[in-house]
């Protein structure tokens, strides 16, 4: 009776498209269903035949990720190449900046 109620009031309000309240349970689970084509509570569906899907992850386990990382990105360790250029690059860019604005607002050197 509750269900009806709230089906007339979302349809008030327009949160719902649905011409008419379902009255159907879901053949796995027994749930009670808001759409013929699928069960927010466990998941089946038409395409699934209403079985459960499958969540199990078999067969992923041998996944080995360092391995992975090792073929994706090489044996590289430690930090890149011309780290030191890039801070002494910014740190002079900041450096002309600076000075810039310095000679800009205080009227020149």
């Amino acid at each position: 009776m509750l269900d009806k109620w709230w089906w007339l009031l979302k349809k008030r309000l327009g949160w719902t498209t649905a011409s008419r309240p379902l009255n159907l349970k879901c053949e796995n689970c027994g749930e009670r269903l808001t759409s013929p084509h699928f069960c927010r509570a466990c998941g089946a569906s038409e395409e699934s035949g209403w079985a459960a899907p499958d969540w199990s992850e078999d067969g992923e386990d041998d996944f080995d990720y360092d391995d992975f990382v090792r073929r994706e990105f090489g044996h590289r360790q430690g930090r890149p190449r011309n780290v030191a250029a890039t801070v002494w690059g910014t740190i002079l860019i900041v450096l002309l900046v600076v000075g810039m604005l310095l000679a800009q607002f205080a009227g020149g050197f």
